[in-house]
Order: C-alpha cells, then structure tokens, then sequence
C-alpha cells in the first residue's frame, strides 16, 4: 500500500482528521462516550449490544448494569431447538498477512440480513476494523462512508461478499480474528518531518507516540502530522522530494508498508519518482519495521 502525504502538490487531495478513539478512564461519573453508548442500549433486550458495550468500557460507569442485563437475558432466553436441516458453521481463525495487512483465509459465505442497525454494532464494527488496521479515523456508531468501505476492504481480503454491509456471519467472522499486538507507526508531513515507533501494544499508543514526535521537529506545520501504521513484521519506509521545476519550488513525502525492509526502501523511492514534480530529487528519509527487526 502506497500513500502520500496531502499537501503534495502533486493533486492528491486528502482529508486530515482527529482520531476518536476509546479509552477507558476511572472517574467518579460516566465519560461522555460511555454515558452515549449506555443510553443507545439500556432499553435493549439484545445481549450481543450489552456484551458490546462491555468490550468497550470494561471499568465503564455501567459496566456492573451491563453485567447484571447479560446474566438477566441470558437467564431468560428459551431453550429453542435448532430449525430442520439447519447446521453449525465452524470458524477457523483469522493469520494476519505481513504484506497485505490482516488478511485471513477464506470464510464460509450463507446470505443474511445486515446487522448495522444500532450504534452499538456498528461502533463495534468500527473499534474491530480499527483494531485490524483497516482505513477508520471516527468511531462514532454511525454508518458512515468510511465505515462502509472498511467493510468492503475486509470483506475483500477475506473473501467475503463485498457488499459494505455485514451480515451476522460476517459479524461472527470479524469477531474471530486474532488481535494484533505488534504495532509500528510513521506519522510524516509533506516538508519531510516525521516521527516514528515500533514494537507498541496498541494501534492507538503507536499513532499516539508517532504524531508527538512529528509535531515536536513539524513546528508551525504540525497540525499536518498525519499518522500511517503498521503491524507485527510489516517494514514501512518514507521518501521525501525538494525541488523548483517551472519556476515553482515543490516538495512531497511518501511512505509505503511493504512485507520486507528492502522492498520497503525501493518502493517508497520509486514510488516517489512516480509522482514527484521533481523526480531527480528523490531520496529516501526514513525505514523501519513495526517489531523493531530493522535495529
């Protein structure tokens, strides 16, 4: 995957946008976030929102009402037998790609209505693409385009439908992928600046940590600093251009995740040559790898 930065002057056009993500924090009251998702699903009678919310704020101001309405609901749930002909359909474990990011094997595929239909799952959804590396910047339980398209890239890589949608397989399968628990980040704006970590726990501390090491060397054009992540042995590497062509001074950086450091290097130089207005200028800046192999 190749990205660049949005102030090249090369036309590429992009949005930059804060991360909203979840953190848990003891207080004496509920959070605005764990106080929204509570009253979204206080009324529901649906165990899968109550487990959700749980997964969320796990030492959330709700978290022992949550519990409480599990255990009610579950206690209250008839013994239904399985319709006629109607069989269990095993799901194997998602294994992350080193170059495609979290990719998985092929899946067992029935037909289904959506299940995007409370700002529970869908915020779910959300925290488990985000949690998987795929393209979400708002996790806000609404079914936005970004949303949707996450869901079509997974479904790709998982050969799924890809529909934008979720079914409850499609629900039950993305619930089954393996954590990731090794991530690397490059947060990079056009003039060059750029801050980078490996071998963090979290896809949120390695943003974290890369944007403020960015913004500390980007001065007045930190609030450029925009974050690209990798995971478990994925290697990244940035390219950056300076240069006057047509009267006009021009400058970009480029930053691709490839599944080897070398690979990584060239890609990001060439691809640099692509696109830069001033291709002779091209050099590369920066390599890594997400578990700190490139030392």
């Amino acid at each position: 995957m190749t990205r660049a930065h949005p102030l090249l002057r090369a036309g590429l056009v992009a949005a930059g946008m804060l991360l909203a993500a979840i953190v848990s924090v003891a207080a004496q009251g509920p959070t605005p976030a764990d106080e929204a998702f509570w009253d979204s699903i206080k009324s529901s009678s649906n165990v899968a929102e109550f487990r959700a919310y749980l997964e969320a704020f796990p030492r959330g101001f709700y978290a022992d009402r949550a519990r409480a309405r599990i255990a009610e609901l579950d206690g209250s749930r008839p013994n239904v037998p399985p319709a006629p002909g109607a069989s269990t359909i095993p799901f194997t474990p998602p294994t992350p790609d080193p170059e495609k990011g979290p990719g998985y094997g092929p899946a067992p595929v029935s037909p289904g209505g959506s299940v995007l239909t409370s700002y529970a799952i869908i915020r779910e959804v959300q925290e488990r693409l985000y949690g998987l590396n795929y393209s979400i910047k708002v996790m806000n339980g609404q079914l936005s385009k970004e949303t949707r398209d996450a869901i079509s890239g997974w479904q790709q890589v998982v050969k799924r439908p890809v529909t934008g949608d979720m079914t409850q397989e499609d629900l039950d399968y993305l619930r089954s992928a393996n954590p990731i628990t090794v991530w690397g980040a490059i947060a990079f704006e056009a003039r060059g600046a750029y801050g980078i970590v490996w071998s963090r726990t979290s896809r949120q501390d390695a943003e974290n940590d890369s944007l403020a090491e960015c913004r500390k060397y980007a001065a007045a054009n930190a609030k450029n600093c925009d974050p690209f992540t990798l995971i478990e042995s994925q290697c990244g590497a940035m390219s950056y251009y300076s240069g006057s062509a047509g009267g006009r001074t021009h400058w970009g950086s480029f930053v691709v995740r490839r599944a080897t450091l070398d690979e990584a290097k060239q890609d990001a130089v060439e691809e640099c040559r692509r696109q830069a207005k001033v291709p002779r200028t091209c050099q590369l800046r920066v390599s890594f790898c997400a578990d700190g192999s490139h030392r």
